[in-house]
């Protein structure tokens, strides 16, 4: 150690220092430190290199080489580590500190050197010192081999720890570092003296790569291999090399893309104008820094704190500039604005709005200025009202084209201020009220002095009213001002004129003519009570009334509807009934209603009590069909002597009690049907009674001649057109039937005819069940009596009864059928004919005396033989015959 007084005079700068606890003393590269201790001591050295620190070693490394030094460390090692760290991401170095120090120290002319030489046997240096016993003999050997290694083994025992490692404070700490670049910076730093290779001629490490010459086992670095030794460097060198030049090169590549990107990225952050540019730049520095490219993180994280500040400013413009603010609030922004550096489109917005605020503000403060004159002449001026030139039409007019432009300036103002409130929008607020407040008054006395030259209209509207009056009266902002008096007089006329106008004529019914004169005058009042204006509306809505009235009145025909809603329309807007056009409605209607009174009696029938068209269209069923209730047969036992019948369809046995047939009924009777066989057979039930065809059609006609169109006029229109329909299809039915109806071959076709005959008759039954269809009618009962007999005649098995031909005769007799063929009529006169001598024959039965017969009983007998062949006899007559015979017999 040197004398300080030495160094100085040597022109080597001494400084002294004194170390106090709780202090640090640094000392930097290419410096020596010395002292002593005064007293009891306890202190701690720590060695740290900060980034710039790699040139100064660099530096050292060199000097350390001219005094052939030995080193305390590997500068070499140290120099990988750090690459490594860095390709790694660890941020072991900021990009600045990379491309200053590390690159130009990594990039080394070496192997070119040796290639100049003539080497070229190469082998890696780890296969080298095993090759030479240098890796049993060395704990740094073991650590070389491990910081080297392309990859880790666990399968491979790691080395034995050394004492500090298996202490307990650091143990962890060093076994925790098992990373390439923690395992490499551990060789570096603690490699021995006699540890490694170093140079025959530096004594520095050749952790890189080294010249060994197999003949004199010289070692050389990068800067005396070449003049290590005498020997034939081509003949006998070979080249070591611990990091392959291809790795290191491509480390060095690797590095550099890194940091141009680094440097791009910073280029852009640099010509970044707008905020956008600078948003997209910190995000791709967010995106590089994911891909372990150094990005300046120092600068980034500026960079991130000038967006988000001028974005958190960006979005308070916005809301500024779309919900609205304040001068203030804008002065604000703009101070802050001025000091950006990008640029941001609400920036000129926000400059914008302000120099429009600034100028309207100074429009609003002479507007304000103005309304205070204005203000100050109509609250002294309130007496001028009682001068003839404010009195006069042109100066109201005057009056209000004045303030109409005060408004307009007024309302543009507040319009064109909506986004920014400035101290002066209250004021205009307030004055834009009062002047309103004036055009009003001015308009309704204007109008007040306008109404004495009204003519009375259908369009015109009242104004002003006592309503309207009272609107401008309350809402006065001030006593004094211009027009209070003259709404005051006008207000207590228009009370006045109500007054008397109850005391008149508020309660006296008005035709339309009345009404219409009574507004004449009324219209030419300068301020109008409500009962004027209801008068006004009443009149209206009677006159729209006549006007439509008698556009409906000039059809020929009148809708029925139409006439119902003129009618509802005429009563509440109370048009006298005295009135021409409203007679001639009611005639219509009444007609109308008279004809529908007429369509519900003919309809209508007691019992049922059915009037109405619709609903009987709508009932399609006949109301007496097979599976319709039947007289109930009796379950009682009477004597002997009650009276008996049974049905000569059905022969089911009735009391003559339960069907209600009296004695004198039943002396005449020959044959009973009860009401079930006779619906079997076609034969049409008593109905109440119904309109005919030609009722139908009168009352249609009737309907049309009328001058309004009436309900169901149409549905008996289309009633009878239905009708028509099947009287043609029941003639054509009729011509059909008679072509298939001989008798010879009626038997094989006695069911298709049934059938087809059903069906004609149901669709008259239908229609039958509103209006009486008597052509169709008349056409199908000569069918209907026609098949019916065929079945007795022809289908019966034994032969028909007596009782059952004496009721197919009736039934021809009843209904009084004509046979459309004369083969139909020779059949029933061949019935006939047969029916009479069955008849005959029981005449002659019931006279004959028991005792004293007054017959020829054989004739009888042979008669009644022939008879037998084509019908049944009555079983009473024939028990009776019988019973003679015997007797007589006897005798």
């Amino acid at each position: 150690m040197f004398s300080p007084q030495t160094l100085q005079k040597h022109g080597v700068p001494v400084y002294r220092a004194t170390h106090n606890p709780n202090e640090f003393i640094i000392t930097y590269p290419s410096s020596y430190h010395g002292g002593f201790n005064n007293g009891f001591n306890l202190a701690e050295a720590v060695n740290f290199a900060t980034p710039d620190w790699i040139a100064w070693g660099h530096t050292a490394v060199q000097n350390y080489k001219k005094f052939s030094k030995i080193p305390v460390f590997s500068h070499d090692a140290l120099l990988v580590t750090v690459t490594l760290a860095s390709l790694e991401g660890t941020n072991a170095l900021d990009s600045d500190s990379v491309r200053s120090y590390l690159l130009p120290s990594l990039k080394t002319p070496f192997l070119d050197a040796v290639r100049q030489y003539g080497i070229t046997k190469s082998e890696p240096m780890d296969g080298y010192l095993e090759s030479h016993g240098r890796s049993t003999f060395s704990r740094a050997s073991a650590r070389i081999r491990l910081a080297t290694a392309a990859e880790d083994d666990e399968d491979d025992p790691p080395p034995r720890p050394s004492k500090m490692m298996r202490s307990d404070k650091m143990g962890g700490k060093m076994m925790a570092s098992n990373s390439r670049a923690a395992r490499q910076v551990l060789w570096a730093g603690r490699s021995g003296k006699h540890d490694g290779l170093r140079c025959s001629q530096c004594q520095q490490y050749c952790y890189v790569a080294a010249v060994v010459c197999f003949k004199c086992r010289a070692i050389g670095c990068a800067d005396h291999f070449h003049s290590q030794c005498k020997c034939d460097a081509k003949a006998n060198g070979i080249w070591l090399h611990h990091v392959d030049t291809a790795v290191l090169s491509q480390y060095i590549d690797t590095l550099e893309r890194k940091f141009q990107d680094a440097q791009a990225w910073e280029a852009r952050v640099d010509g970044a104008v707008t905020l956008d540019d600078l948003t997209l730049a910190v995000a791709q520095g967010d995106q590089l820094i994911a891909q372990h490219v150094d990005v300046p993180i120092r600068r980034l994280y500026q960079e991130k704190l000038v967006m988000l500040a001028l974005h958190k400013w960006q979005r308070h413009a916005k809301r500024c500039l779309e919900t609205g603010t304040t001068l203030k609030e804008l002065d604000e922004l703009a101070r802050e604005a001025a000091s950006f550096k990008y640029t941001i489109p609400q920036v000129h917005q926000i400059s914008t709005l302000m120099e429009a605020t600034r100028t309207l503000q100074e429009q609003a403060q002479l507007v304000v200025h103005e309304m205070k004159l204005l203000k100050a002449d109509n609250e002294q001026g309130g007496a001028a009202d009682d001068d003839d030139d404010g009195n006069s039409m042109e100066a109201l007019q005057r009056e209000a084209a004045e303030l109409d432009v005060f408004a307009q300036t007024i309302e543009t103002l507040l319009a064109n201020l909506r986004p920014v409130t400035i101290p002066e929008t209250a004021a205009l607020q307030t004055d834009l009220a009062y002047v309103n407040w004036l055009r009003a008054a001015n308009a309704l006395v204007m109008k007040a002095m306008a109404n004495s030259s009204a003519v009375l209209s259908s369009a015109m509207t009242l104004y002003p009213t006592l309503a309207d009056i009272d609107l401008v009266w309350s809402s006065c902002p001030v006593k004094t001002v211009r027009h209070l008096d003259r709404v005051a007089h006008l207000r207590q006329a228009c009370i006045d004129e109500g007054l008397k106008w109850h005391e008149t004529t508020a309660n006296n019914p008005k035709s339309v003519e009345e009404m219409e004169r009574l507004l004449q005058r009324l219209v030419r009042l300068p301020a109008f009570p409500q009962e004027v204006v209801h008068l006004l509306s009443k009149w209206k809505q009677a006159k729209l009334w006549t006007d439509k009235a008698t556009k409906a009145l000039a059809k020929p025909k009148l809708g029925w509807n139409d006439a119902l809603a003129l009618e509802a329309q005429a009563d509440s807007t109370d048009v006298p009934m005295s009135s021409l056009l409203r007679r001639q409605l009611h005639g219509r209607i009444q007609d109308g209603n008279r004809w529908i009174a007429r369509t519900n009696s003919l309809f209508k029938w007691e019992g049922t009590a059915v009037h109405s068209l619709q609903e009987t269209l709508e009932r399609n069923a006949v109301e007496d069909e097979i599976t319709s209730s039947l007289i109930c047969i009796c379950e009682q036992t009477y004597h002997e002597h009650v009276p008996v019948l049974r049905c000569t369809g059905c022969t089911t046995l009735y009391h003559a009690k339960c069907i209600g047939l009296s004695p004198a009924v039943l002396s005449s009777l020959e044959a009973y049907r009860c009401n079930a066989c006779a619906i079997r057979q076609h034969i049409p039930p008593r109905h109440p009674a119904r309109p005919n065809w030609k009722q139908v059609r009168a009352h249609i006609a009737r309907g049309e001649s009328l001058e309004i169109h009436v309900p169901a006029l149409d549905e008996l229109k289309a009633l009878v057109a239905h009708g028509l329909d099947v009287i043609a299809d029941v003639t054509a039915f009729e011509q059909s039937f008679l072509d298939r109806c001989a008798l010879a071959t009626i038997a094989h076709r006695m069911d298709t005819l049934a059938q087809e005959l059903d069906d004609k008759v149901a669709a008259v039954r239908r229609v039958e069940a509103l209006v009486l269809l008597d052509p169709a009618k008349h056409k199908l009962l000569p069918l209907q009596w026609f098949l019916h007999a065929c079945r007795l005649i022809f289908c019966s098995t034994p032969a028909p009864r007596y009782s059952q031909l004496v009721v197919l005769l009736n039934d021809v007799a009843l209904h009084k059928l004509e046979f459309p063929t004369p083969e139909l009529d020779r059949f029933y006169r061949e019935i006939e004919r047969k029916l009479a001598r069955a008849v005959t024959w029981v005449t002659q039965v019931k006279a004959m005396d028991m005792k004293a017969p007054s017959c020829d009983l054989v004739a009888l007998q042979a008669e009644a033989e022939e008879i037998s062949h084509f019908l049944v006899l009555p079983d009473a007559a024939v028990s009776n015959f019988n019973l003679a015979l015997k007797f007589h017999y006897q005798r």
